[in-house]
């Protein structure tokens, strides 16, 4: 008897690939440094890929009762990725991209 293993779709949210653009055009300009830039992609493409077994993996942003969605948050450097879990349909909506810097939660509410 062994387990068997449910695959989510990973998908992105049109928002979350053009702030992932302009977080690259920025690394990309600002450090001049095209390779460091991939870099980064290649660790938000292993973390993302994770999802696709393990949704719940990373850490739940406590509920407010502002939000419809209950949002994941998964830290990659120095970025905060933002996703939702559609258990119904067995998706992962990454929704967000933002600087760690940046006050991500208000940009969600």
């Amino acid at each position: 008897m062994g387990f068997e293993t449910i695959k989510y779709q990973v998908e992105f949210a049109e928002e979350s690939i053009e702030e992932l653009e302009e977080i690259y055009e920025y690394i990309f300009r600002k450090l001049r440094s095209s390779a460091v830039a991939r870099q980064l992609l290649e660790k938000i493409q292993k973390r993302v890929f994770n999802l696709q077994y393990m949704p719940y993996l990373y850490r739940e942003i406590e509920k407010t009762n502002r939000l419809d969605f209950k949002y994941h948050r998964i830290v990659v450097d120095n970025l905060i990725i933002l996703y939702t879990i559609d258990e119904e349909y067995k998706k992962v909506l990454i929704s967000h991209i933002f600087y760690g810097k940046k006050d991500y939660f208000e940009n969600i509410i």
